[in-house]
């Protein structure tokens, strides 16, 4: 198919007279029209030729190819079927697949799908592109053969006004419903020229075109595609130059007043520009700008895009999501739901341009009445969506040349048959299995927002009210204390006229309890129980049992929290909304661990330069408490090598120093750092906020700045047992900043007088409980802020 028909609905023809002309004369006459995009004499003088020159399979099939670029299907079926069946040629193998497209045209679906599979039978392998065209082809025909051809949601009726030629009108356009359209019919006095167009009123007694400015309705340009903004202050249309053989489209806008169009301007940014054509402009409310485009980087030829529009000044263009497909999309139209209808010939459907609609996401063929074998497109609606116009070549449509039965494009006027849902609606309490009376039920439409009905029955339980059913809409069911209950309906666009359905919304009694166990959750206890209304600021706090009933609003965060002297708190956050039933929590509290600052001063002592020997980093990657395992373990040596001169009472002594310090201070410090971090998670998940004091020591064995690096490292290793403690699960807490660490690494310079720093007597710099004991980190402060 011709796309430059798509564009601007491009037509030329002309008579072809010779003197005493031959058959070849013809045949030449046709090709180099044929070459040119002048498919009307292609048709016409091999049309001529035939009359002569009636066996000729090659002269048959060029008649048919010139057929088909002008929408000549009937002409073209007959020519194929004689290349193919007739004179049964296997010099032309496209000739099975154009004739299985010309039937389809014609609406001949069952003997489409047979000639598809003759052509991939005996041709599969001789062109991979037009292979999968046939399946493609055979797919859809079949699909078209298995519609019902009724389709009581629209009537189509072509118009009779004096609108329609033998040219080509399209691009129908609204405005305060007067219709606008474009039409070919200008600069065809001579019949050896091309027509051009120009926008047009329809003035109900005449048809005329809208007076010319600059830019606008110019003899000679192609001014088509007319679309106005929704608030009708602006025009947007396409203007195109070229010739049969090339033409470039762009969109332009002119503002209008008091009907009359001005000055047209062409769309700044990337819409338009060099190399390719862009056209159908169609603006939404919210001021994007629809159009079809073959630019590069498309998935077919014509693919569909949008940009926002600002009188001349454009966006980013990005094509539309979920429209295009490897063929060609074109007419795209939003109307007032912001629906998205376009035409389209790469999807399943009856044949040449078919129209759909794209609504959340969603493609839908609209269906025959709509839609035929033949080209159908230019699909608009009125405001609200009770009628609109599409052109199409139909049958039934004007020819521009009688005898070829070639082209053209018509408009036809849509009914769109009104469909009404009544609805009764019931709400029951489902869990006591009952009507509820005194609720209220709301419908919103889904689209817009807005509320199409709301009412409270005091006595009743019963709703009824009627809606659209082009639409979806929810309706829900609200009272006070219960749950709320949605369901979403239609639309119903399956059937035509009034239907009815019933809907039953189930709300129940929004019942909460709470109850406090403590003993690690096994042993109920008394406690007060606080709920809080996070969203509206409010509380309500029962003591009477272990266990407290409240009634929660629908759609609401709340936090509970159970507290008790002498325990700690437990607290739970939670949101009703989408709540279907009694909710209840379960809360945990223990007795209150002693106060952490109790446990302080909290000493851990480490091995000689440890961790990492002989560095002189001030980070590692050791955790403490492996730290400290490593260093107990090396009790039996410290004794040894602290000890091994004495003997008798006096190695006992040695032995009973070191190892009271290795058992109740090492080990001990080990210990008691665990039950420390125990009560600081338990103050933090009571919400106390902390800062924990670090302060590192060294021995004075090496220089003051190794002692620091050291000490950094010891303070470290520290810290990383507090982010590694139980998995991790004091690192929640290190990220918010509810708990704080705070370090300060002192060296040696701490250390007390009398400390050996001898590098040649170990036994009393290393060994010595006085030496041990300074390397150290203690906690010695915590600070709670609440």
């Amino acid at each position: 198919m011709n796309r430059y028909i798509y564009i601007v609905m491009l037509l030329c023809f002309s008579a072809v007279a010779y003197a005493q002309p031959t058959a070849k004369q013809y045949i030449n006459k046709g090709d180099e029209a044929y070459a040119l995009g002048n498919f009307h004499e292609a048709l016409v003088s091999y049309g001529a030729a035939l009359k002569t020159v009636k066996n000729d399979a090659g002269l048959w099939n060029k008649f048919g190819n010139a057929a088909m670029k002008q929408n000549a299907y009937r002409k073209a079926e007959k020519a194929y079927s004689m290349v193919v069946d007739s004179l049964q040629s296997n010099d032309y193998p496209d000739a099975i697949f154009n004739l299985a497209r010309a039937k389809t045209s014609a609406g001949k679906y069952d003997e489409a799908s047979t000639y598809y599979d003759l052509y991939t039978s005996q041709y599969n392998d001789l062109d991979p592109s037009t292979t999968k065209l046939a399946r493609f082809g055979k797919k859809s025909a079949q699909w078209a053969s298995q519609q019902d051809p009724e389709n009581e949601e629209y009537t189509v009726e072509k118009l009779m006004s004096g609108i329609n030629t033998g040219a080509s009108e399209h691009g129908p356009a609204l405005l305060d419903d007067e219709l606008y359209f474009a039409s070919l019919r200008f600069g065809t006095a001579s019949n050896t020229q091309c027509g051009y167009s120009k926008v047009m009123k329809d003035g109900a007694v005449s048809n005329k075109a809208v007076r010319s400015q600059d830019n606008f309705n110019v003899d000679g340009r192609f001014t088509s595609n007319p679309a106005f903004s929704p608030d009708g202050t602006k025009l947007y249309y396409t203007l195109c130059d070229g010739a049969i053989n090339g033409i470039n489209c762009d969109i332009y806008v002119a503002d209008v007043m008091d009907g009359k169009v001005g000055k047209g301007t062409k769309l700044s940014g990337s819409v338009n520009g060099e190399g390719f054509s862009s056209t159908h402009p169609s603006v939404s409310a919210d001021g994007t700008l629809y159009f079809s485009s073959n630019r590069g980087g498309g998935m077919g030829g014509f693919d569909i895009y949008s940009t926002s529009v600002s009188g001349t000044s454009t966006g980013e263009v990005t094509a539309v999501d979920g429209v295009n497909t490897p063929g060609d999309e074109y007419t795209p139209f939003i109307n007032s739901n912001g629906d998205l209808y376009f035409s389209s010939n790469g999807r399943v459907g009856f044949g040449g341009q078919d129209i759909f609609v794209s609504q959340g996401g969603e493609v839908m063929n609209l269906g025959s009445e709509i839609n035929t074998s033949y080209d159908d497109l230019y699909f608009i609606l009125n405001s609200d969506n009770s009628e609109g116009y599409l052109a199409s070549n139909r049958p039934g449509s004007n020819f521009l040349d009688d005898e070829y039965e070639t082209c053209c494009y018509d408009l036809y006027k849509v009914l769109v048959e009104s469909c009404e849902v009544d609805l009764l609606a019931l709400v029951r309490d489902c869990t006591a299995d009952e009507d509820l009376k005194g609720t209220t039920l709301t419908i919103t439409n889904n689209t817009t927002g807005e509320v199409v009905y709301t009412d409270t029955k005091k006595l009743k339980n019963k709703y009824n009210t009627t809606f659209d059913c082009d639409n979806a809409y929810t309706i829900t069911a609200t009272k006070e204390g219960y749950t709320t209950a949605s369901v979403n309906v239609g639309p119903y666009t399956g059937k035509r006229g009034k239907q009815s359905i019933e809907e039953t919304l189930c709300i129940v009694p929004a019942a909460y309890e709470v109850c406090v166990f403590t003993k690690d959750c096994k042993e109920a206890i008394n406690s007060s129980v606080t709920l809080y209304n996070v969203t509206d600021g409010t509380q309500e706090t029962c003591s009477a049992s272990n266990c407290c009933s409240f009634t929660l609003q629908s759609d609401k965060n709340y936090r509970v929290v159970a507290t008790k002297g002498g325990y700690t708190s437990d607290s739970r956050e939670f949101s009703t909304a989408g709540m279907t039933g009694p909710m209840s929590h379960k809360l945990c509290i223990e007795r209150s661990a002693p106060p952490c600052s109790a446990m302080l001063p909290l000493r851990l002592y480490f091995d000689n330069d440890y961790p990492n020997p002989r560095s002189k980093s001030t980070t590692t990657t050791d955790s403490y408490s492996q730290l400290c395992n490593d260093y107990y373990a090396k009790k039996s040596e410290f004794i040894r090598k602290y000890g091994g001169q004495f003997g008798g009472k006096v190695r006992e002594s040695v032995e009973g120093e070191l190892g009271s310090f290795f058992d109740n201070e090492v080990l001990n410090g080990c210990n008691s750092l665990n039950a420390f971090l125990d009560c600081i998670l338990k103050q933090l998940q009571a919400g106390q906020s902390a800062n924990l004091y670090l302060r590192g020591y060294a021995s004075p064995l090496a220089r003051d700045g190794y002692n620091e690096a050291l000490t950094q490292r010891r303070v470290q290793s520290v810290r990383n047992e507090i982010n590694r403690y139980r998995g991790g699960v004091l690192r929640t807490y290190l990220d918010s900043g509810q708990l704080k660490v705070t370090e300060r690494a002192f060296g040696e310079t701490l250390s007390p007088e009398g400390i050996s720093d001898d590098l040649n007597n170990r036994r009393k710099s290393v060994y010595s409980p006085e030496a041990s004991r300074e390397r150290r980190v203690e906690i010695d402060e915590i600070k709670f802020n609440n």
